[in-house]
């Protein structure tokens, strides 16, 4: 088993708190919160900013309630998790959190470890997790604008070595991108992600028993649960319009 390190004190620099999705309280001098408000109000009255609500609503409440049934203290690989609140929020119910990326990931929890490197040349044993979350990443797997290398079919071989890594009856949590498919390998731009159409998606989750198969969509600012045949018809687009989210077991 690798050696593991951690910091259960600690405190985010202002670059390393801006890495994550999620909220935080940082301390300001009076001169600093004055000039922040002054310097607000003028960019709100030049440069008026406007924000989409990210998959990540519809993604991140089903992952903590799929993990409802695991005991804790349980192992959990989190893959791609360095910019994200959800390794945090497992290790808050009590687990072991390892996060795999290929960028520095910030978070710090003394159940919290973090490898910076694929998924593909870790040095964990067969078995050793008892679950895995990899939430909007696998579309990005094998595409070099991420950092990682070109592999056209490298997704359904991270389904492989999560295969490996998982326990007997052990659980993993996938969501993507889903809608009439697409891959830039082929298919040219948006470049750093694949869609996920039925056909793709079947082949990918063939190793496992499906729990929970759900598709959602973007209406109007507001992301909403589709069947499958609705999210059939979603076109490729930037920012993606659907997503599909599993939760599988592990029956090897």
């Amino acid at each position: 088993m690798p050696q593991m390190k951690s910091q259960p004190n600690y405190v985010y620099t202002e670059d390393q708190w801006q890495q994550i999705e999620g909220p935080f309280t940082f301390g300001q001098s009076k001169l600093d919160r004055s000039l922040t408000k002054r310097f607000s109000r003028l960019r709100r009255l030049f440069f008026r900013r406007t924000a989409r609500l990210r998959e990540r609503i519809f993604e991140y409440p089903l992952t903590i309630a799929a993990m409802a049934g695991l005991s804790a203290p349980s192992r959990i690989a989190d893959v791609g998790g360095a910019s994200s609140l959800l390794p945090l929020e497992l290790v808050s119910l009590g687990h072991e959190v390892h996060v795999f990326d290929l960028r520095p990931c910030p978070l710090k929890h003394p159940r919290l470890f973090t490898h910076q490197t694929s998924v593909f040349d870790n040095k964990f044993e067969d078995n050793y997790f008892d679950a895995i979350t990899c939430i909007s990443v696998i579309e990005h797997v094998g595409l070099p604008r991420y950092g990682g290398e070109a592999r056209p079919d490298a997704d359904f071989a991270l389904m492989k070595e999560f295969r490996r890594l998982i326990r007997t009856k052990g659980r993993i949590i996938i969501s993507a991108p889903y809608g009439k498919g697409h891959d830039p390998t082929t298919d040219g731009a948006p470049l750093g992600y694949r869609i996920y159409d039925r056909k793709r998606l079947e082949k990918l989750l063939v190793p496992f028993k499906i729990e929970q198969l759900r598709f959602a969509a973007i209406e109007q600012g507001v992301w909403l649960e589709k069947t499958q045949s609705q999210a059939d018809l979603c076109p490729t687009a930037r920012p993606i319009k659907a997503v599909f989210f599993a939760s599988l077991a592990n029956d090897k």
